[in-house]
């Protein structure tokens, strides 16, 4: 009895064990969207961006830019700000520069453990760490300097929410944006002389990566 009594103990303690390794192995649902950008050049260029959306590690930030996508802010905006080997920032501003009004900031969630890396979107902000509210930027380069080191207003860093699914099209696509053509319009620098779109963000919901 007592033998029996040890190995279901046993057995019970490894399917424990096993049932919390799968449990940590899995990805809770991801969300993925589409940015469908197009280039006004002659002719023009559009190509559809897919992202995969980090819900679980910038949950706010991810919740944010979903709202911002569905309301349809993101619609006809364009990225105002290119800088090669840098990034490329937009969702802000329409093709004749007004700022379209944002809702309320958020809180910045740059301590996540995502960083900076080429192909990553993250939030802009303004020098106070919780100002982030509808503009986003995708990194061009391993940004390491905009990564969070600490909780103060120099080093809180930018927060990471998603990344671009790559290919060779995509590749491509991004590299003719970031080798654009630039200008100085007013109070801004580094203007794309030939716009650069966004037509609108679609979100799907519950993707799933393991």
């Amino acid at each position: 009895m007592k033998k029996q009594a040890l190995l279901w103990t046993a057995l019970g303690v490894l399917l424990i064990s096993i049932i919390g390794h799968l449990l940590v192995s899995v990805k809770t649902a991801n969300s993925t969207a589409t940015l469908t950008i197009e280039i006004l050049s002659t002719p023009p260029q559009t190509h559809q961006l897919n992202i995969e959306l980090y819900d679980t590690q910038a949950p706010l930030t991810v919740k944010n830019f979903i709202d911002y996508a569905e309301s349809g802010f993101y619609n006809d905006t364009i990225f105002h700000r290119i800088m090669e080997g840098f990034m490329m920032q937009g969702g802000g501003f329409s093709q004749t520069l007004e700022l379209r009004i944002p809702k309320k900031a958020i809180k910045n969630e740059a301590n996540n453990g995502l960083t900076n890396t080429k192909g990553t979107l993250a939030m802009a902000r303004t020098g106070y760490p919780h100002s982030a509210t509808s503009q986003f930027f995708i990194n061009f380069a391993d940004n390491t300097h905009l990564n969070h080191r600490n909780e103060t207003n120099a080093g809180y860093g930018y927060t990471v929410f998603a990344k671009i699914i790559s290919n060779p099209e995509t590749e491509a696509f991004l590299e003719t944006i970031e080798k654009a053509e630039v200008q100085r319009m007013g109070q801004h620098q580094h203007v794309p002389v030939i716009p650069i779109i966004i037509r609108n963000v679609t979100i799907q919901k519950g993707k799933i990566t393991l």
